[in-house]
């Protein structure tokens, strides 16, 4: 019969090499592992520990593993076959030019695509050093990319990198010439950025993250003719 303990109530202790104390109920001792089960983030969690990393344990011989326990966790990277969706909002600074984002996103294990539409606003309303050139300051258009978040034991904090893509069209105007009228033109801007960033896990619902990296506004192949630093937050809600 399986039985429940909390915080100062688990009766064992691992002293692992790199000077923590885990406050646990020790369930098996091998020649390779010890397996136990603690509390974390409130949630009754199975976990292991290779034999090479604890420097002492204490094991009263009061856990006994139920029904939950009899067959240890011993991979804490997440389902491959499980699908989840979810919607993050994200502010992002690629100077002169700032997004606000709003994106649908679909995730399966640890890939991550996304997409959704962006209003977009250019800081300064001349950014060419090609004479009297101007832009339209402000504009929407569509974001989307694929984020890629790296395995951890650590379940509140997590790293990730992203490829992400802003597509809109941009309005400029010149004088092509003395004593000639305004000219205006309009292209499609595609801006793309490498990045590496943070998220940290408010619950298994909320999270919030930020990163850094740097891209380009010259299409789809990162050709830097022009290199934007690129730095962005947000917070995703998980559906599912």
């Amino acid at each position: 019969m399986s039985f429940m303990m909390y915080g100062q109530d688990f009766p064992d202790r691992i002293y692992t090499n790199d000077g923590e104390t885990i406050e646990c109920c020790i369930t098996l001792v091998n020649e390779q592992h010890v397996y136990y089960y603690h509390l974390k983030r409130n949630i009754r969690r199975p976990d292991y520990l290779p034999i090479t990393d604890i420097r002492d344990y204490t094991w009263t011989g009061k856990c006994k593993p139920g029904s939950k326990d009899s067959k240890p966790l011993k991979d804490d990277a997440p389902d491959t076959k499980k699908w989840g969706i979810g919607v993050k909002l994200v502010q992002q600074f690629n100077m002169p030019i700032f997004h606000s984002i709003m994106a649908l996103n679909v995730r399966k294990g640890n890939s991550n695509v996304y997409v959704g539409p962006h209003y977009t606003h250019i800081s300064k309303e001349q950014v060419s050093d090609e004479g009297d050139l101007s832009y339209s300051q402000n504009t929407y258009g569509l974001n989307f990319g694929y984020l890629y978040t790296i395995n951890t034991r650590n379940e509140i904090f997590g790293v990730f990198v992203q490829l992400d893509f802003s597509l809109y069209q941009a309005e400029s105007w010149y004088y092509s010439g003395l004593y000639t009228d305004i000219t205006s033109d309009t292209e499609l801007v595609v801006e793309n950025c490498l990045s590496v960033g943070l998220k940290y896990n408010i619950s298994e619902k909320f999270e919030t993250f930020a990163g850094y990296g740097i891209g380009s506004t010259n299409g789809f192949f990162f050709m830097f003719d022009e290199i934007i630093p690129q730095v962005y937050f947000g917070v995703q809600f998980n559906i599912r």
